[in-house]
């Protein structure tokens, strides 16, 4: 999800970004914090409509983030693996320590709030498990540590994968079926020999399957022509009408949560994943570019990264008190999480502004001659 993935590099020092990509990440942000919202409503208040929207946006959110790093993935086989190595340690590993310390003092006041103890000790304990990409103090960042070890899989397939569609589709079929697998049997497997999760590596395969699926769609020319307003608009309609009919049929509860392996439905779950980004990115194809998204998508690495602050901060207080203006029918739910999220990533755009400006670099902008 770095910022920088979604530039062409043209002739010379001349770089031209992708305006839908742009509006694809925006997009994909603002479900992003529209989901951490819904799901607090329905935590919280045990509204039926607010469950249905977060697993709505939870079934579709994540994928769309690692197909679209897929989308984007540049040849790596030229790159030494130091150099790559390196590459990802600053845009990544850099990122994802630095949002994880940036929330540590939040977890004294959540602690404190809570008339929980909180001693030197236990913070050190907990800090020593972000050495195995656990993000014990910021779990947004969880798809950093993911994106991570997807990326280094890709490292080692990628040059043998390219030379192929049909290699290449079998791969995304075989890492999904292991991942699946890993995912639904983990608890028979646990019993007989243990694998730590570090880097979300039981997470990484589906994950895997989803970024190559990216790559598989950025072969296809129509996402490289000009925008053809009658395809894109009855891809949108299709995949809308197919995320919306097949999101509440995958029987798993309460929703999809990549982060901790739940999938649900063998099919269902690639099916409304896939029709969801595809959805996204049709939308993202017709719209026009402003500013405003564009700013959110060159930013979505720093913007999820200070989502903590609402999500273990302010959302209640936030929703708490805007429940008195909203009911709980589907429309009022939508408006009241609609207004909280364009409060919440307006509030981000000066700190955004602040990092970039006076910490780039641990926000994973970096000047790599390799790129």
């Amino acid at each position: 999800m770095r910022d920088a993935s979604s530039e062409n590099i043209n002739s010379g020092n001349v770089i031209q970004r992708i305006p839908w990509i742009d509006n694809a990440k925006a997009l994909g942000i603002i479900a992003v914090f529209y989901g951490h919202i819904v799901l607090k409503i329905f935590v919280t208040y045990a509204i039926p409509t607010a469950g249905l929207q977060y697993r709505l946006i939870y079934s579709f959110h994540i994928p769309l983030f690692f197909l679209l790093s897929g989308y984007l993935v540049k040849e790596t086989q030229h790159r030494n693996l130091f150099m790559f190595m390196k590459n990802k340690f600053m845009t990544r590993i850099v990122p994802f320590f630095f949002f994880n310390i940036l929330a540590m003092p939040f977890f004294f006041i959540i602690g404190t709030i809570s008339n929980q103890s909180i001693d030197f000790s236990q913070v050190v304990q907990r800090s020593l498990y972000l050495l195995a990409g656990s993000p014990i103090f910021n779990g947004v960042t969880w798809f950093l540590a993911c994106l991570f070890s997807v990326e280094v899989i890709n490292y080692f397939l990628y040059p043998v994968l390219r030379k192929s569609r049909i290699v290449l589709c079998m791969t995304i079929v075989l890492f999904y079926i292991m991942g699946w697998g890993l995912s639904y049997k983990e608890a028979i497997i646990n019993q007989y020999i243990t694998i730590p999760d570090y880097w979300y590596i039981h997470e990484a395969p589906v994950a895997y399957s989803f970024y190559l699926l990216g790559n598989l769609i950025a072969t296809f020319p129509i996402f490289h022509e000009k925008v053809n307003l009658y395809l894109n608009g009855l891809l949108l309609i299709l995949t809308a009408v197919c995320v919306l009919a097949t999101f509440n049929l995958n029987n798993v509860h309460p929703s999809v949560l990549l982060a901790i392996g739940q999938y649900g439905s063998f099919l269902l779950f690639p099916l409304t994943a896939i029709a969801g980004s595809l959805c996204i990115i049709s939308a993202s194809r017709l719209m026009p570019s402003f500013s405003f998204m564009s700013f959110l998508g060159r930013n979505t690495l720093s913007l999820m990264g200070l989502n903590f602050i609402f999500v273990y901060f302010t959302n209640f207080s936030c929703i708490y008190y805007s429940m008195k203006i909203f009911s709980d029918n589907h429309f009022s739910v939508l408006m009241h999480c609609a207004f909280l999220t364009c409060i919440t990533l307006l509030l981000c755009v000066p700190l955004v502004i602040l990092l970039k400006r006076y910490l780039p670099f641990m926000i994973g902008y970096r000047k790599d001659k390799d790129n």
